[in-house]
């Protein structure tokens, strides 16, 4: 969200809010977030190696797909 919406990422809403711990919580809320603590790793940054990966990724398996065709 941080790097393709990065008006819509408010991690001040998470402040205050009890977490699992500090380095990660569990899918507890209706958020549905799981894994490591976005107030410590969240990044643009992170969020933009993510989304190419995927984009390579997805842009592999459409190509194979492709070939067998």
């Amino acid at each position: 969200m941080m790097y393709a919406y990065p008006d819509k990422t408010d991690l001040d809403a998470l402040r205050g809010r009890e977490l699992s711990s500090d380095e990660a919580f569990e899918a507890t809320g209706p958020e549905g977030m799981a894994g490591q603590n976005p107030l410590k790793y969240a990044s643009a940054e992170l969020g933009r190696k993510i989304v190419e990966t995927m984009a390579d990724l997805i842009g592999s398996k459409a190509k194979g797909m492709l070939e067998k065709r």
